[in-house]
């Protein structure tokens, strides 16, 4: 008996690598690289100009720019790809979201860390030093009956390069 429990640190770590080597193999990472743009070129800090949100689904067409509410949106960019918003309303806390972003092509994606499994493609203008992301739809992205409860939407940002 002590034979089997000497060897069993052994063969767990033998199946932790194992298991490690084999996850690798599943990269659901995206390039950094488009075919027209790159993550380096749009790497810095963005303040919203426009960050309107259009509710989904049924029913009357439901569209708020949270600039205009006033309220503002920042978005932050790393060379890596890793990116947060945040943007608020009036009377509201701040919503905070980060993840990593990639390209397909010349289509800008983006992977929240909330929901790695979940990929959100968006279309994406870049003219120094203005930034310009559309599409969707985009999970639980915005309240806009403010019950607290957030809806799926549609995004359309512009962005102005502050950093």
């Amino acid at each position: 008996m002590r034979r089997v429990f000497s060897k069993l640190p052994i063969l767990s770590a033998c199946f932790i690598l194992l298991f490690a080597g084999c996850s690798g193999d599943e990269d659901d990472s995206f390039p950094l690289d488009g075919t027209n743009l790159s993550i380096s070129d749009i790497a810095g800090t963005w303040e919203g100009t426009k960050a309107i949100f259009g509710k989904t689904g049924e029913g009357p067409v439901v569209a708020v720019d949270v600039i205009q509410l006033p309220g503002y949106a920042v978005l932050t960019i790393e060379n890596n790809g890793e990116f947060n918003v945040v943007y608020s309303v009036p009377g509201t806390f701040p919503v905070n979201t980060s993840g990593q972003l990639g390209f397909d092509e010349d289509i800008l994606v983006m992977i929240f860390e909330e929901t790695p499994d979940d990929f959100v493609y968006l279309s994406i203008d870049h003219d120094e030093p203005n930034l310009h992301i559309e599409g969707g739809p985009i999970e639980e992205a915005f309240d806009f009956d403010g019950d607290e409860i957030f809806e799926d939407a549609y995004i359309d940002f512009e962005f102005i390069r502050t950093q």
